[in-house]
């Protein structure tokens, strides 16, 4: 709880700093569910300390969001902002379009005029560094097992790798179980199982696919 509730603010755009805050909470809430001591956190003043340590624009959208809840769905406000958390760390931890960095120069000279603010060909955010790469080409994927401009599920380091040290990978880098990339658990992944493996019903990637005494 005190952790959660009073650990350091998070800078913005810190997607490893929201991520690592997200399963901090939902495994809070999980141990205080189960032990029948959800109030703890479920209570006006923890939620309060949870929000202040987001970045300003997560507590305005939180704001918005507390806003519904109270008056459309007219209810309390619970430990909705768990989920709350774990989407807006999936999306500042999007590995393409996680980051915002240069926005804020960008709005100030929206208001010009006979400015277009997007054209063809123009510069954009990628993991915190400018692509002024042409429309057509990808945009720079950094691999969490080798560096190399690729997917988690194209590296060959990581095929290569038993299936030990590819979990051990996956729990490192703070990776899904199911898509292979950060910013949220498997059990909340958008993405449906991209596991192969016939009769399987797991959400995990078919790299994570632990054989069982029936499978040749």
């Amino acid at each position: 709880m005190d952790r959660v509730t009073n650990g350091p603010s998070i800078k913005s755009e810190d997607g490893d700093a929201s991520q690592k805050l997200s399963i901090l909470l939902t495994s809070c809430k999980n141990t205080l569910k189960d032990i029948g001591y959800l109030s703890k956190i479920e209570n006006p003043e923890s939620l309060r300390k949870i929000i202040n340590r987001l970045p300003f624009a997560m507590r305005r959208k939180w704001r918005d969001v507390a806003d519904n809840i109270s008056e459309k769905k007219d209810r309390e406000i619970t430990i909705d902002i768990t989920n709350f958390v774990a989407k807006a760390a999936r999306a500042a931890s999007h590995p393409i379009f996680g980051s915002l960095n240069g926005d804020q120069k960008e709005s100030q000279r929206g208001n010009e005029p006979n400015r277009s603010r997007y054209k063809p060909g123009s510069s954009f955010a990628v993991g915190g560094k400018q692509n002024t790469a042409a429309p057509h080409q990808k945009s720079t994927i950094k691999c969490p097992a080798c560096d190399s401009n690729h997917w988690l599920s194209q590296c060959t380091q990581f095929k290569g790798m038993s299936l030990v040290e590819r979990f051990k990978l996956v729990r490192r880098k703070g990776l899904c179980h199911n898509c292979l990339t950060r910013g949220h658990l498997a059990r909340n992944c958008p993405k449906k199982s991209f596991c192969k493996v016939q009769g399987c019903k797991e959400l995990h990637s078919m790299f994570l696919h632990e054989k069982s005494n029936n499978e040749n």
